[in-house]
């Protein structure tokens, strides 16, 4: 019997989730602290101490300077586990390799949900763990704010389709504590509610149980202003020292579409760092960008046209566009154009469509295929772009 036609409970997704990780990751364990790891780490003087009330007043990069960033959580980890690695970075890997896990299985939970087929949800999830797009996250020391702040995303909003509202909130604060990109939550919620729980009526039905994440929201805005000072990036802590127009950043974010949609579709090359004109500057006159953003609202149509239809498919890919939001450098602009680490929530937009493709073959023996092919590609590629992870 193949693996797909089994009953698929909770623990086997599970399993799956964790044997596939192994799977991928098993050879980056052994990697030593790179980039940022050193800093936020392996030199880091402040987690050497347990002190979460010291954490919660500072901001990422302590007294060094700010730059914007505010993840007193995810440092709030790091000193934990300090205590128990010291310097010894595969153990801080082995705990991104179990989150990486257990976030894979979180999506099978709130695929299923989506989908409402356990095959579909877990190829969502097959999806999810192995695309090799995802070793950034993953393999870096680092990544612990996107895997923790999934985490607890993905955990508020399973809470809060199970009516534990407060337990919702409590879970999106501690996300948006880990990393500010999860501020988003809200907005996903409200999402599901109007494609596939009642519409809009539904959501002003909710009111009550939205503003109390709201509060929670508001409540982290707050802690964060105090702390830092401002909610956005200084100027100094931007992409070329705050100096890209509006425009500037308008346009060259079609360009970096294109890369992203490149990376879901086609991961074999990746880069450790987009930082110094990988990405040119676009404007008015570049073809490109206006290409990519081209095809940015063709998903928006395609969603807005399959929304009473195929809700499923328009949440996925507005779930994408939503959650990457915060750091696409159309709001306010950020210190870097494009990361591979930035897609590791919103990556979910994109497995819970491949799912959905995969399940609607009919032929048993195509799926079969594919899903093997596609597994055997995924993991090699895992595997060779954690070699590329070994050295800065």
């Amino acid at each position: 019997m193949s693996l797909f036609n089994r009953p698929i409970t909770a623990a086997r997704a599970l399993i799956i989730c964790l044997a596939l990780v192994a799977v991928c990751y098993a050879n980056s364990i052994t990697n030593a602290f790179i980039l940022d790891d050193a800093l936020i780490v392996a030199a880091n003087e402040r987690i050497r101490h347990i002190q979460p009330q010291h954490f919660l007043f500072q901001s990422y990069w302590g007294d060094l300077t700010h730059g914007g960033i505010y993840r007193p959580l995810t440092i709030f980890m790091f000193s934990v586990e300090y205590s128990i690695w010291k310097v010894w970075a595969p153990g801080f890997r082995m705990t991104n390799l179990l989150l990486h896990a257990l976030n894979g299985w979180l999506v099978f939970l709130l695929a299923r949900g989506l989908l409402g087929s356990p095959a579909a949800a877990l190829a969502s999830a097959v999806v999810y763990i192995i695309h090799p797009m995802q070793t950034e996250a993953v393999v870096s020391i680092v990544g612990r704010s996107e895997l923790l702040a999934a985490a607890l995303f993905f955990t508020a909003w399973l809470a809060f389709r199970k009516g534990r509202t407060w337990w919702a909130a409590l879970a999106y604060f501690l996300a948006v504590l880990a990393k500010e990109s999860a501020i988003t939550l809200p907005a996903i919620l409200m999402l599901e509610t109007a494609l596939t729980g009642g519409g809009i009526r539904k959501i002003i039905d909710s009111w009550r149980r939205f503003a109390v994440l709201a509060a929670a929201g508001v409540a982290y805005l707050g802690l964060r202003f105090y702390v830092l000072g401002a909610l956005g990036i200084p100027a100094t802590g931007q992409y070329l020292n705050g100096t890209l127009t509006l425009v500037q950043r308008w346009m060259t974010s079609g360009r970096v579409f294109i890369q992203y949609f490149r990376l879901m579709l086609a991961p074999a090359k990746i880069a450790s760092d987009y930082d110094f004109n990988s990405v040119p500057l676009a404007g008015l006159t570049s073809w490109d960008a206006w290409f990519g953003l081209a095809l940015v609202a063709a998903c928006f149509i395609i969603a807005v046209r399959f929304a009473k239809t195929r809700p499923a498919v328009s949440f996925g890919i507005l779930f994408f566009f939503i959650t990457l939001l915060p750091v696409s450098n159309w709001i306010m602009p950020i210190a870097l154009l494009m990361a591979e680490r930035f897609l590791y929530t919103p990556i979910f937009g994109f497995a819970l469509l491949a799912g959905m493709a995969w399940a609607a073959i009919r032929d048993t023996g195509a799926r079969r295929a594919i899903a093997a092919g596609a597994v055997t590609v995924s993991v090699l590629l895992c595997v060779s772009h954690n070699y590329i992870k070994r050295t800065p």
